[in-house]
């Protein structure tokens, strides 16, 4: 079992590399956006749009992750197939929750400098996504002094998981909000 994981666990961090790659591609391209041709900010339309989605996608995984736990903490003394199940999925998220903080990191950073860059006329959106960059750093530095801390102070952490699901709530505003 624990080749397995360890496994799922180098697949997981190969896919952040891509998603670091492709993020600093697009972040670079971007920030030379006299030399890049018009044909091109069409192409780099597509891996925004990967990159959003890979936003969403693990912003959902850290929101899971305090679901589960709060619907598994009462039911975790039941031997039972749902509370196994629920206590796997847990484990699973929270071995990766850092990870899925830099994979969101990196994806919606690629994304705010695109769209800062190439898309001007959209700028009605500007004010929703500012927020949610602005309370995904303080979310990033938060993580960071946590995860360097072997002693937490409970408050940083609860600051913490407050600010995700502020987060989470903010971004899918913002997603609303640029689709509608």
């Amino acid at each position: 079992m624990r080749k397995k994981d360890s496994r799922k666990f180098i697949i997981l961090k190969s896919f952040f590399i891509v998603v670091l790659v492709v993020s600093s591609f697009l972040t670079i391209i971007s920030l030379m956006n006299n030399v890049v041709p018009s044909l091109i900010v069409n192409e780099l339309q597509i891996v925004d749009v990967f990159l959003t989605k890979v936003t969403i996608i693990f912003s959902i995984a850290a929101i899971a992750l305090l679901l589960f736990r709060k619907l598994w903490m009462p039911i975790r003394k039941d031997q039972n197939n749902v509370s196994n199940i629920m206590r796997k999925s847990w484990l699973f998220l929270k071995k990766r929750h850092v990870l899925f903080g830099w994979i969101t990191a990196a994806a919606a950073t690629a994304h705010s400098v695109y769209f800062l860059v190439f898309l001007p006329e959209q700028m009605d959106v500007v004010v929703s996504g500012s927020i949610v960059a602005i309370i995904m750093i303080i979310l990033v530095i938060l993580g960071q002094y946590l995860n360097n801390k072997t002693k937490l102070n409970p408050l940083i952490g609860k600051v913490h998981l407050w600010l995700g699901v502020i987060f989470f709530i903010s971004l899918m505003y913002h997603f609303v909000d640029s689709h509608g």
